[in-house]
This record gives C-alpha cells, sequence and structure tokens, in this order.
C-alpha cells in the first residue's frame, strides 16, 4: 500500500477497536443508569414506598461504570509513554 511505511496499521486498529469498544460500553452502562432512574421515579409515583433494591442497583452499577470509563480515559490522555 502507499502508506504502509507512514502508518502502523496494527496500533490504528487497535485504537479505533478500543475506542468502539469503549463507547459501547459507556452507552449500554449510561442506558442501564437511566432506565434504573427512571425505574425509581415510576415506583416513587406509583406510591410503592421506598424505591425497589434491583432500580437501585441498576443505577448505580450504570453510574460507576460510566464514573470509571471517565477516570481510565482521563488517565489514557495523561499518560505520556
Amino acid at each position: 500500500m502507499l502508506a504502509d511505511p507512514l502508518v502502523d496499521w496494527t496500533a490504528l486498529g487497535e485504537a479505533a477497536g478500543a475506542a468502539v469498544l469503549g463507547a459501547l460500553v459507556v452507552v449500554c452502562d449510561f442506558g442501564l443508569a437511566l432506565t434504573g432512574a427512571v425505574r425509581m421515579a415510576e415506583a416513587r409515583r406509583a406510591g410503592a414506598g421506598p424505591a425497589p433494591a434491583a432500580s437501585f442497583a441498576m443505577l448505580a452499577a450504570g453510574a460507576l461504570v460510566c464514573a470509571g470509563a471517565l477516570v481510565v480515559a482521563l488517565l489514557a490522555m495523561l499518560h505520556k509513554t
């Protein structure tokens, strides 16, 4: 190929794959957090007393994974090779 001496295609492929995987994980976990929050609000509106533990667990797990992904992304950007 024309750009073979200039581009490390293996490293570029690994970086692109990691970006796609990271984006999928963050989107799915943010959706999990939103689903938990909506279910907690619906249970509160319906007068179910305290919010169900499963909805809170969904909200907490999604939020923690999103926060962890943010920390990993910041550390990756600040890491000097």
